[in-house]
């Protein structure tokens, strides 16, 4: 069977192998004909799924069609395996642990290359257990049963680690989630947009510390949505802070930093990415320090008269007002979209002749710049311009905001050019005085 194996690894087709007989082909590898109720441990489990995944490139060549954050699919190449590698698999892991916390889609990106790292030859860790929250529970349309779609760090986990150590509890205060960490001995816990609060209980189980990814400037944007704050207050220097985890949020000694230049046209999606891609390498530079404690001794406390906020976004702060600045409502559509998005309602009445249909519409902008005052071409100021390249929108100081993609309602996202060929086809688009905040709620 190991030779079977190995064939298999060879033709890149060990992960159907793997997927279809993973523990009895486990204790093919690792057991031996005379004793094969002896199973392997969990640590030699997630070794031998770990070199029967799929080989990789980055996350968004992952299970293309399976998972909804790839953007293409995975034209795997076989990696290199010997023998020699599935003897010394055998071998107990005693490299530092770390567990991973994470949620959403960005997590999975860290989580990800932490996969990667942790399978090189030369890495000094491995992943321990992957916590995240349980899936969200919704009513499916084809059965009408309801049913918990897993989160994208919990879809992620479930191809490379044993089921046995991908948590996933209530709360992370649940006596019996802390008595399976205990259990774990943790030497490192790393949370990236895990989004519960850690009680005193978690913290004190892993023998080094839990620390976190922080995508600010630290004491600067604490909170909830520190991207999304930095690109609506315009600023052009952002960063991601590596810090310890203490009872107050986003507050403990700070272990590394890295600031980041951004333009004026990065979006709050891309920038997440980004800003925790630094993060992760961090991490991952620093980890022999935090292992060792020696990042407790060098690790800066925090000057609490440099503390800034950034709340939690909420969805009527995606409504666009024509009295703020062109510059104001460009760092608006960067900072909340995709979610909670940008919108207003617009008018649009049919030309002389033309047999369009009179309405008013609630348009989403999706991407836009400030346009130069020359780009308006209107006679009121209510007007809008259209060229193929932008839709050109006058604010009531006299700036102009240009819109390179929108969305229709119950429609797709649209370029300008196609805007103008289908619902502006022989149209007249007006903007409408801000509506009551109470309608986009």
């Amino acid at each position: 069977m190991q030779a079977k194996f190995l064939a298999a690894r060879r033709t890149g087709m060990a992960h159907v192998l793997c997927k279809s007989a993973l523990r009895p082909l486990a204790v093919s590898v690792w057991g031996s004909k005379s004793n094969v109720s002896v199973l392997p441990s969990v640590s030699q489990l997630t070794t031998l799924r770990t070199l029967c995944a799929p080989p990789l490139t980055s996350l968004r060549d992952w299970h293309a069609k399976q998972h909804p954050w790839c953007v293409s699919k995975s034209q795997r190449p076989n990696r290199a395996f010997s023998e020699a590698a599935a003897t010394a698999a055998a071998a107990p892991d005693t490299r530092p642990k770390v567990v991973f916390l994470g949620t959403p889609e960005v997590a999975a990106d860290v989580l990800f290359k932490l996969l990667k790292a942790s399978q090189d030859s030369r890495s000094t860790f491995q992943i321990a257990a992957v916590v995240t929250q349980p899936g969200k529970v919704s009513r499916s349309r084809k059965t009408g049963e309801m049913v918990s779609k897993p989160h994208p760090v919990q879809v992620l986990a479930r191809d490379w680690l044993p089921p046995e150590v991908i948590l996933f509890p209530e709360k992370a205060s649940d006596e019996e989630f802390l008595a399976t960490l205990e259990a774990l001995q943790p030497d490192v816990c790393l949370t990236a947009a895990y989004g519960k609060v850690l009680p005193t209980k978690f913290l004190k189980i892993p023998r080094c510390g839990t620390v976190n990814i922080h995508p600010s400037l630290l004491p600067k944007y604490r909170g909830a949505a520190p991207v999304q704050r930095a690109l609506q207050a315009g600023d052009t220097e952002v960063g991601v802070s590596l810090l310890y985890t203490v009872r107050e949020m986003d507050a403990g000694p700070i272990i590394a930093q890295e600031t980041v230049a951004i333009d004026s046209g990065i979006q709050a999606d891309e920038l997440l990415f980004h800003l925790f891609a630094k993060g992760t390498k961090l991490f991952l530079e620093n980890l022999e320090a935090i292992v060792s404690k020696e990042a407790q001794e060098t690790a800066k406390e925090q000057d609490p008269a440099q503390v800034t906020r950034a709340d939690k976004i909420e969805k009527k702060e995606g409504l666009l007002k024509w009295d703020r600045s062109a510059t104001e409502l460009h760092n608006q559509v960067r900072a909340f979209t995709p979610w909670p998005g940008t919108k207003q309602k617009f008018s649009l009445q049919p030309n002389e002749d033309s047999e369009g249909i009179e309405g008013e519409y609630s348009i989403k902008i999706m991407k836009t710049v400030v346009g130069k005052a020359g780009d308006w071409s209107g006679k009121e100021d209510r007007d809008i311009t259209a060229t193929q390249e932008a839709l050109h929108i006058k604010c009531n100081d006299g700036t102009v905001l240009s819109v390179l993609r929108l969305q229709m309602p119950s429609k797709g996202p649209i370029t300008p050019a196609a805007f103008m060929n289908g619902a502006l086809r022989n149209m007249t688009m007006h903007r409408l005085e801000d509506v009551d905040e109470s309608e986009e709620k």
